[in-house]
This record gives C-alpha cells, sequence and structure tokens, in this order.
C-alpha cells in the first residue's frame, strides 16, 4: 500500500476532457515531477488533489484511507473540505502572496486562521509555540528573516516564491504540492528557487508532486516521473526510465521539441560498449566531452580518455551560458551526455553522445565551478 494512491482520476469543464484517467502511486518523502506540454492538465490535476477543483472520477487515498471518491456525489461541507485540503500544500505559479500583507504576514496567516478554527471548535493547539513564533521560524528557514516586514512588491521574485513555500509550509502538509514554481521567474532567480526545492526534499523528507518544465531540475529531483499528453499519464516511471527510454513517439517528441536538438546523433541511442563509444567519438572528433549534472557513460569516457579528449563534469545547477564561457571557450565541437545538457552549451557546437549509464570519479579539482575530473573504467 503506497502513501498515496490516485485512481482513475476523471475531471472535464463542460465538454471538454481535462484528465482521463490519472493514475500513479508516491511512497512517503518520494518527489514526482509532471511533464508535459501545456494545456494538457498537469495544473488541474494538482487543483483536484488540492480539493480546489472537484474531479468527476477516481479515488485519492493518502495512508490507505479514502479522502477522495468521485462516486461520492454530495456536496462537501466547508468544514469537510478544510479538513482534507490540509493534506495537501500547494505553492502557485504566480506566487498568490496577499500584496496588502508583509511577508510576516502572509506566512502567519494559514497559522492564524487555523488555530482560530480549532479553538472555535473546542479543540487544542496543533503547534508546538506561538504563531508569531512559527510564521518567524518559517521565514528564517527559507532565508527571509531581514524581509519579515518587506511587502511583496518590494521583494524579488525568488523572495516571493520563498514566502510561498514557507506559507504553503505552514500547516505541515503531507503532500507539497508546487505548480511551475519557476515559470514567473527570470533565468538568474530559477535557480535560486530550485535550489529551495531540492534542500527542502533532503531536509524534511516531505513528500512532493512539482509540476514543471525544467527538465534536468525533475531529472535530478524526481524518484518517479509523470509525463502527461491530452490528459492522459502517457508515461509513468523512474526519471531514467522517461528520460532516457521513452517508450511513447509522443514522449520522443516533446523532449525533443524542448531542447530544441539539433546536428545530434541518434537522440535516444544509449552507448553500451567500449568500441561502440571509440568509433562515436572517432567520428564525432569533439574537443571536449561535456556533462552537467554528473552523468557519463562509463564506456564514453574511458574512449574519451583514450582519444586524449579532456572530460568537463559539472555536478550542481550553473547558469545557461557559463559552461560555454568557463569549460569550452576554444572547442569547435562538444560532446555531451544528456539532452538538457546542451541548453547550456552553443547549438552549433554541441552533439549528444549518448543516455547516461555509470561513472566513477576517482578524483577531481573544482576550478570556476567546474570539475574537471579523471575516471576508471566499470560494467555498464
Amino acid at each position: 500500500m503506497a502513501f498515496l494512491e490516485v485512481r482513475d482520476l476523471y475531471k472535464k469543464f463542460g465538454k471538454t476532457e481535462v484528465l482521463k484517467g490519472i493514475s500513479f502511486d508516491l511512497e512517503e518523502g518520494e518527489a514526482m515531477s509532471v511533464i508535459g506540454s501545456s494545456g494538457n492538465g498537469k495544473t488541474t490535476l494538482l487543483r483536484c488533489l488540492n480539493y480546489l477543483e472537484r474531479a468527476d472520477g477516481g479515488t485519492v487515498a493518502l495512508r490507505g484511507e479514502q479522502i477522495f471518491n468521485g462516486a461520492e456525489k454530495r456536496k462537501l461541507k466547508e468544514k469537510e473540505l478544510r479538513e482534507r485540503r490540509l493534506h495537501f500544500g500547494l505553492v502557485f505559479q504566480g506566487f498568490n502572496l496577499f500584496p496588502q500583507y508583509t511577508a510576516f504576514q502572509n506566512v502567519k496567516l494559514p497559522l492564524a486562521l487555523m488555530e482560530k478554527e480549532r479553538v472555535k471548535q473546542g479543540k487544542g493547539s496543533l503547534l508546538e509555540k506561538s504563531v508569531d513564533e512559527t510564521a518567524a521560524e518559517l521565514l528564517e528557514k527559507f532565508g527571509l528573516k531581514d524581509k519579515a516586514k518587506n511587502y511583496p512588491c518590494e521583494l524579488s521574485g525568488g523572495q516571493c516564491q520563498r514566502v510561498a513555500i514557507a506559507r504553503a509550509m505552514a500547516l505541515k502538509p503531507d503532500i507539497l504540492c508546487f505548480d511551475e514554481p519557476t515559470s514567473a521567474l527570470d533565468p538568474e532567480l530559477t535557480g535560486e528557487v530550485l535550489k529551495v526545492i531540492r534542500d527542502l526534499k533532503r531536509d524534511s523528507g516531505i513528500t512532493m508532486i512539482i509540476v514543471t518544465h525544467e527538465m534536468e531540475f525533475a531529472r535530478g529531483i524526481s524518484d518517479k516521473v509523470l509525463f502527461m499528453a491530452e490528459g492522459r499519464a502517457l508515461e509513468y516511471g523512474t526519471p531514467e526510465k522517461i528520460f532516457a527510454h521513452p517508450e511513447t513517439d509522443t514522449a520522443r517528441q516533446f523532449l525533443q521539441n524542448y531542447f530544441d536538438w539539433k546536428n545530434f546523433s541518434d537522440p535516444f541511442k544509449v552507448i553500451k560498449g567500449y568500441g561502440q563509444a571509440r568509433a562515436l567519438l572517432r567520428k564525432l572528433k569533439p574537443d571536449v566531452l561535456f556533462s552537467k549534472g554528473g552523468f557519463v557513460s562509463v564506456p564514453v569516457v574511458m574512449a574519451a580518455k583514450h582519444r586524449k579528449i579532456p572530460a568537463v563534469i559539472h555536478e550542481s545547477d550553473i547558469t545557461p551560458g557559463l559552461a560555454n564561457k568557463l569549460a569550452i571557450p576554444n572547442a569547435s565541437k562538444v560532446c555531451c551526455n544528456f539532452p538538457e545538457t546542451l541548453k547550456y552549451l552553443p547549438s552549433d557546437k554541441a552533439v549528444l553522445t549518448g543516455s547516461p549509464i555509470r561513472q566513477e570519479l576517482l578524483s577531481g579539482s573544482r576550478t570556476n565551478g567546474l570539475s574537471y575530473c579523471k575516471f576508471q573504467s566499470g560494467k555498464p
């Protein structure tokens, strides 16, 4: 029995079917990214889970207890809705902060309303500390202690999104949902928010569902990935399965279109052997082997070493363009291992070498944020 079980979730608006039988499981502490083109029901899925929309069919169970059944047609009372909504927290695409309230007041508000409701019902507090202390601690946790008295209009987009995340975490939801958390941000602020989400997963262990168009981020943070197309869960599985070995033409086309692939060898080719890798590199004749995220097929790296091609491995997120500036200023052609890497390289230089298999890092030294690494052979 999974921590969260969603079965055959349906939703339509008028005659338009938006969700067509979505099903997935999540274990406690897992993160699932929901990817796909715009207009395919990703946001509607989150809104249904958060009871902001009522699904027309299907079931949702949490810890084995059914919290939604589409066959139950009666209208829920406001009290029941509030109780069920507490299981989920939602970070909205456009922040949705109250402009008339400071950062502190925005985080404090849901806590104060919850405490007021519990007092009204004759129940005790769920907070270990006062409302003010809890709100202040949340702001400090997300690096906003010095912004507590600032209004949303006085904050950057990244700071607003961190306030929104702190507010969503205030009521300690079982599952935290993000609806394209970086879509309203400038590129330079995107990394800031993605780091907050990664740190949150690592430090709190909270279960997450993340709708995102940041494919590299999705591949790195996710335990599972759900690819949606035309309201259906077209593919569902591990990041390796979805990104490296998509089963449907629709998923392949989505990834190809998303990354605007150019000048590639077969985008989904897996380099499984040393001889195959040597032949490919002999054909491509790259000046540098580059990887973002630290994943490189061992045969490819060994073949590159044999041909005396330097390998540049970057183990975390970087700003687009930085790799080109620091790692390969004089390179005429660059081989990289994964489609997302290409947006960090000039399109006329980048060539995909294959999907990641396995690497063994022996040693490395960091220069300008990049690791120049040596590898040894190993079974893929």
